[in-house]
């Protein structure tokens, strides 16, 4: 009998390795500064010439956010030649001075290696200041920090204690994160119910890790109240949105018929899918359907086939079946 799985929360990467400031500027678009309005209209309209001498010249007037801003139009070349080190020297002259998001960028740039020497503990330092204001993203990444020792010493207290403030205000994965602590009772006193209601937050903004992971609480009935149908949806829903770990499980519910009508047919769907996106796991349980003729024609080939793929990534039980077979 097949099993479902779960998913290993140290595969989530930090969210904040994307690095974006082209997306947009920092501030407040309703400020009272008629400079910095003009500006952001500008920058709107796409006439980033005059954008950028707006924020020139509110920086001028000491507007940490125009500096800031300044450091996007300089990374991207909008409205002025492009200049990676004038964009840092912004950027750090903000974050130098107080401004949150500009720590935040500092941290993105020395974590990534972005235009400076590679550094997590510098990383570390800007995210730090970042977070004793109060940066919800902030918060989050210095609480993975802690979480994986990344720049600093591990401890799952300190890293539980960024998280909260993060969750609570609504960063989903912070939330996600604070689940699995719960429930495993690192940092903190293990709980599935405190569990399952960080993971249940996280789920409705569309994180399919927690999904995942409260699907597992209702298909197993731990810290809520058992319910096989709703792990099945929650399963689905992080499926949709690409979870090899959800499609795995569906999987398994589908072979064993497990709170779903039996079908080899659907199983084989889902771990297709898992195998073509080059997951061990899915190469075996395809491996296997094609072992036994479960839901597929019977094929020694295509089980050795699937079967060695899974083998060369380190799946023992790939490697025991291709034993069996006589591989």
């Amino acid at each position: 009998m097949s099993h479902t799985v779960r998913r290993l929360i140290g595969l989530v990467l930090f969210v904040t390795l994307v690095f974006c400031s082209a997306s947009g500027l920092a501030g407040n678009k309703n400020s009272s500064d008629k400079v910095m309005e003009r500006g952001y209209e500008a920058y709107d309209q796409g006439d980033y010439e005059t954008a950028y001498q707006c924020f020139l010249r509110a920086s001028e007037l000491g507007d940490l956010y125009a500096l800031y801003n300044l450091g996007v139009m300089y990374e991207n070349g909008l409205g002025v030649d492009q200049s990676v080190k004038k964009a840092l020297k912004c950027y750090e002259q903000a974050a130098d001075k107080g401004l949150a998001d500009a720590q935040y960028q500092m941290f993105l740039i020395y974590l990534d290696g972005y235009w400076v020497e590679q550094s997590d503990e510098k990383a570390v330092e800007y995210v730090r200041m970042a977070a004793a204001q109060g940066h919800t993203a902030a918060l989050y990444s210095l609480g993975y920090s802690y979480e994986y020792g990344i720049g600093v010493e591990q401890s799952f207290e300190k890293a539980a204690e960024c998280y909260q403030p993060a969750a609570e205000a609504g960063e989903a994965w912070a939330q996600t994160h604070l689940g699995a602590l719960y429930e495993t009772g690192d940092g903190v006193e293990q709980s599935y119910e405190l569990a399952a209601k960080y993971y249940e937050m996280a789920a409705d903004q569309g994180d399919p890790y927690a999904q995942v992971d409260l699907g597992w609480l209702y298909h197993y009935g731990y810290g809520v109240k058992k319910s096989v149908e709703k792990a099945v949806s929650l399963y689905q829903q992080a499926a949709d949105l690409g979870s090899w770990e959800a499609m795995c499980n569906l999987g398994t519910m589908y072979e064993d018929g497990d709170g779903v009508k039996q079908s080899y047919e659907k199983a084989v769907e889902y771990y297709q899918q898992v195998a073509d996106l080059g997951e061990a796991l899915g190469q075996y349980h395809m491996g296997r359907m094609y072992a036994n003729g479960f839901g597929v024609k019977r094929s020694t080939d295509k089980a050795i086939e699937y079967l060695t793929l899974a083998a060369e990534q380190g799946n023992e039980d790939a490697m025991e079946l291709l034993k069996e077979i006589g591989q």
